[in-house]
Parts: C-alpha cells; sequence; structure tokens
C-alpha cells in the first residue's frame, strides 16, 4: 500500500481540457510540429491578495487561441466546489507525492478584430491607453471596476448612429406639415388664424383655414348618411349612443337647410365628431389603429393627426411615437369652438360641445373668450313653463362672437406658494 505525502510548491501544477475537443500532441513521427505554446499569466502588480491569485491560461496554435480563467464567469464552476490534487507515484520507494493543482477549462478565443484571411505577420493594430486600460480591468479588475468599465462601453454611441438619428430627425421634420405663421396667430400656435381688423364677423375666422377646401370636398362626398339622416334614425343614433348631442342636435335642423348648405354642414358635423374621438384617445392609443368613422377619407386621417399631435423618435432614432401633449388638446377645443361658431351663426351654446369633449364648462368659457367671445347665460325654461333666473346652476352658456373683438387670455396658474 502506497503512502502519501502532501507537497507545498510556489505555483499550483496546472491541468487544463479543452472544451471543443481532445488535444493531439503525438503522431506516428514524434512529437507534433501544430503542439500549442502554452502561456501563464498572473497579477503581480496589485497589493490585493485576492486579486493576485487571479490566472489565465493562454494556448497558443498554428489557427487558433485557447484562453482559460480561474476567476470570473469563464472559470469552470466546480472551481468553488471542490479541490484538485495530482498525485506521483514511485514505483520504486511505493510513496505517492500529492500537489495542489489548478483546473482550467480553455476555450476558442475569437478577437473582434481578426480577420479570416489576414496573416499572422501582420502588425496588431495599435491600442489607446484607455483600451489597454480597460483590457486589463476586464481580465484582472474587480467585479465593480469591470461593471463600470461594462456600462460605459454599453453606452458609448458610435458616429454612424448620431448621423442615422440625424438623418432620421431632418426626414420627418420635412414630413410635417408647413403652415404659415401669421402675425394674428398665438404665439404657442393654440388659436387658429384670426383677422382682427375684419369687418364682419364672418372674415374673422375662415372656414378655409380650419378645413382647406379639398378635405372638405372629400368630406362631403362621405358625409350622406348625416344629409339623409331621419327622425328614426337619429333617435336610433342616440339610443345607441353612436353620436355626442352637438351632432345629433344638428342633424334634426339639416332637413330645412339648402342642399349645398346641408353638405356642408354635414362635412363639418363628421369633422368635429372625428375630432372629439381623438380628444378622448389615451397615449397608449395614439400609436393604435384610431377608430375613426368608419367612411373618413385618408385625407382627412392624415390631417388630423399631422395638425393635433406631434411626433417623437425612441429608441435609436430609427422609430417614430406620437404623442399628444396638452397644447395640441387646448388646439383641438379652440378648433371645435370656432366650427361650432360658424355652425350656428356665431352664436352657440357651450353645453352640448361639453357633452362632446367632456371638459368643463370653464375650460370651454377661457376657450372662447380667447377667441374674442362674449360669453353670456340664458334662462331655463322649465317643463311648466317657468323661466329661471340667468344666475341659476342649470342656466346655459352661450359664446357669441361678435365685434369689436374682445380677446382676452387667461393666464397661466403658479402652483404653490402663498400670495403676499
Amino acid at each position: 500500500m502506497a503512502t502519501l505525502q502532501h507537497m507545498s510548491t510556489a505555483e499550483d501544477i496546472i491541468l487544463a481540457n479543452f472544451k471543443n475537443g481532445k488535444l493531439q500532441i503525438n503522431d506516428k513521427a514524434g512529437p507534433s510540429s501544430n503542439s500549442p505554446e502554452f502561456t501563464y499569466y498572473k497579477n503581480v502588480d496589485t497589493p490585493d491578495e485576492r486579486l493576485r491569485k487571479r490566472r489565465i491560461l493562454v494556448a497558443k496554435s498554428q489557427s487558433l487561441q485557447y484562453v482559460g480563467y480561474n476567476h470570473g464567469p469563464e472559470a469552470p464552476k466546480a472551481n468553488s466546489a471542490c479541490k484538485y490534487l495530482v498525485g506521483v507515484l514511485d514505483k520504486k520507494t511505493n510513496k505517492m507525492k500529492v500537489y495542489d493543482a489548478q483546473y482550467y477549462q480553455l476555450r476558442p478565443w475569437l478577437h473582434n478584430d481578426m480577420q479570416p484571411d489576414q496573416d499572422e505577420t501582420d502588425q496588431p493594430t495599435e491600442q489607446t491607453y484607455i483600451e489597454k486600460q480597460d483590457a486589463l480591468t476586464e481580465a484582472f479588475g474587480s467585479l465593480r471596476k469591470r461593471r463600470a468599465v461594462d456600462s460605459r462601453h454599453k453606452s458609448k454611441v458610435s458616429n454612424e448612429a448620431i448621423e442615422k438619428s440625424a438623418k432620421v430627425a431632418v426626414t420627418i421634420a420635412k414630413s410635417q406639415p408647413t403652415t404659415p405663421i401669421k402675425e394674428t396667430m398665438d404665439s404657442e400656435g393654440v388659436l387658429p388664424c384670426c383677422d382682427r381688423e375684419a369687418t364682419k364677423v364672418e372674415d374673422v375666422y375662415k372656414l378655409d383655414d380650419l378645413v382647406a377646401p379639398h378635405l372638405l370636398e372629400a368630406l362631403k362626398k362621405v358625409s350622406g348618411k348625416f344629409c339623409n339622416a331621419n327622425i328614426q334614425r337619429i333617435q336610433e343614433w342616440q339610443k345607441q349612443k353612436t353620436y355626442s348631442s352637438f351632432v345629433l342636435d344638428h342633424l334634426r335642423t339639416l332637413a330645412n337647410e339648402p342642399t349645398d348648405e346641408k353638405q356642408k354642414k354635414a362635412a363639418i358635423l363628421l369633422y368635429l365628431h372625428n375630432l372629439s374621438i381623438m380628444y378622448a384617445l389615451k397615449i397608449s392609443d395614439l400609436n393604435k389603429k384610431i377608430p375613426f368613422e368608419g367612411d373618413t377619407p385618408m385625407s382627412v386621417k392624415k390631417h388630423l393627426l399631422d395638425s393635433f399631435t406631434q411626433s417623437t423618435l425612441v429608441g435609436d432614432g430609427s422609430r417614430q411615437k406620437r404623442c399628444l401633449p396638452k397644447r395640441m388638446k387646448d388646439k383641438m377645443i379652440s378648433h371645435a369652438l370656432v366650427l361650432a361658431l360658424i355652425l350656428d351663426d356665431y352664436k352657440t351654446k357651450l353645453s352640448p360641445l361639453q357633452s362632446a369633449f367632456k371638459v368643463g364648462v370653464r375650460i370651454l368659457e377661457s376657450h372662447a373668450r380667447a377667441l374674442g367671445c362674449r360669453v353670456t347665460s340664458i334662462a331655463e325654461v322649465t317643463e311648466a313653463g317657468e323661466s329661471l333666473p340667468s344666475k341659476s346652476p342649470t342656466a346655459q352658456k352661450v359664446a357669441e362672437l361678435s365685434l369689436p373683438l374682445r380677446i382676452t387670455y387667461t393666464p397661466k396658474k403658479k402652483l404653490g406658494g402663498k400670495k403676499r
């Protein structure tokens, strides 16, 4: 029976295993000329004892390099759970000397800059000082430092990505509709174009500035169901809540209008209905298929999206996302109010619009005043025929556009703080 004797050495014996195959170092003619050349690296420049124990084994053949680590994610998982020993038996004395060993699993190492047809005699590309420091950190650095290097590499933006994002941004900017800015428009672009020097109330806000003539003609072609709607059909829509009370109230009076005026008002009502659909959308639904009225022309849909939403770049700049900021919602309310004034001969009730857009009456009042309207209250008549006071909570608010204009802007309230 052999006796064991544990031996201590300066360096552990190296055990290596090639992950992708078995190493053949001998052939019939003797030692193979393709035997790999082994190199052993260790960290000696740090006072940290834990870092000084890190080793890297490199096997270099004529065609490929193999690398093994005793630390990090590339190290064999069994190293932390067991200890490797190598025994050398002397058959004469029947004694075995036992040495500590380090186990390495060698994997093929493919450098990013290596090319299949690159000659071995070619000089390697020179690295900057920072690249050399990063390479050393990845090999011998602590976990915290390696994470910092990985984070910096991930957040590094290449020049190609910047140029690509810039080209996409320019393309989007060119695709946006270009509307000439008039002096009569407000600074934020919320209010429609206004002619403050108009001598007739019909010329203050023109329909062509809100809905282009070609869009109005496209809407007239599909507004037949509004023009031909009878009382039974309107009652059915009211029961199913297909359209708002603003649209239904105006449909009841269309029958008495001339044919041209009937088509024009029906087209405006269809435009207003689609505008109320967009106003009620959530942010998550903007980039999905928007439920416009089924017969709405594609040109009108594109006009609504381009005029009342904003496009932003997401990710690497190759994808667009629509958003609906508060300024755009205010723009919708202002345009809807002007269209309602045009439909009602420049004197319209605010309650039906409030129901269509699901907004407070105070918001409609502030928008109406900003458009130059005079907001008044009219008395409600009860079922018994009695008139309620105009200051009653149930009194109807009416916006009327008349000359001279009374344009007033409501200042934005400051958040927080106390009055002094």
